[in-house]
């Protein structure tokens, strides 16, 4: 039996990539996941008094507070998802052509 010329053959690397971009938007979340906490919990928590005279925080404490918070780090997680959606729907149309 001889092939169709129409017949819709898959790239012979095209799982390979998806799979290795799927498997690296998963180390990534992964690793967002295993810093966050670290993050979240390196407060001092043994001196409280010395808290209250404390200075302000620098600019860069400032914003390690702010995307330490759960919404960033959803939104965060978010981006990462719909980014491996991407990597998954372009290794689709990869198939089709």
């Amino acid at each position: 039996m001889t092939k169709s010329p129409t017949t819709l053959t898959r790239p012979a690397g095209a799982r390979g990539w998806a799979l290795r971009g799927a498997l690296a938007a998963l180390a990534v979340c992964a690793l967002t996941l295993a810093l966050e906490p670290v993050a979240a919990l390196a407060q001092d928590a043994a001196a409280p008094a010395a808290a209250a005279a404390a200075k302000p925080p620098t600019p860069a404490e400032a914003a390690l507070a702010e995307m330490s918070t759960p919404k960033v780090v959803a939104d965060t997680i978010w981006v990462l998802v719909t980014a491996m959606l991407v990597f998954w729907m372009n290794a689709g149309f990869g198939c089709l052509e």
